[in-house]
């Protein structure tokens, strides 16, 4: 009896990703379908769900596409870096070379915010928006410019700094 049951566990799992891959393909179509009528927030949201279900370089690709044209660069960055790591050699020319080609413009506009926080686990806000919890694990990717970070710990005063950003560069801030 247990192998049957095995059996059974086997033949449901991949029934549900053969489902997850099929409602992955269908909110993939329908956020290209969306990217086309430039409704840029409705197709991130679909290909957001088909990346979700079943990551593929295709989704990925497009929805680094759908954050650059909502101003979200970091993220799209983040998307571009991932497919090149995940998908690298099963990319095609074509599209390797348009993921490095985005990444070199992305980056000519972002810079890097190392932020070391003393207490660890202080919740940080950049721009109004939380990131999170403090150890990061990496640098903060931020559009060129001023910005406004907000640190909060339990028992701590909360404080607020700007930091100014420039293209390419990478800045290294302490907050005591």
């Amino acid at each position: 009896p247990c192998c049957i049951v095995l059996s059974c566990l086997v033949l449901a799992s991949g029934t549900a990703g053969a489902d997850a891959k099929g409602e992955a393909k269908a909110y993939f179509k329908t956020g290209l379908d969306l990217m086309k009528s430039e409704e840029f927030p409705a197709a991130a949201a679909a290909l957001e769900k088909s990346v979700d279900l079943y990551p593929n370089k295709n989704n990925l690709f497009n929805l680094a596409g759908c954050y650059r044209a909502l101003d979200r660069h970091a993220e799209a960055l983040a998307l571009l870096e991932r497919a090149r790591k995940e998908f690298g050699n099963k990319l095609g020319k074509e599209m390797a070379d348009d993921i490095e080609r985005q990444i070199n413009e992305i980056n000519a506009v972002v810079g890097r915010l190392k932020l070391t926080l003393v207490p660890e686990g202080a919740v940080v806000a950049v721009d109004g928006k939380k990131t999170e919890v403090t150890p990061f694990s990496e640098p903060i990717v931020l559009m060129q410019g001023e910005h406004t970070i907000e640190v909060s710990a339990d028992k701590h005063e909360t404080g607020t700094l700007k930091v100014d950003i420039r293209p390419r560069a990478y800045k290294m801030v302490t907050v005591e």
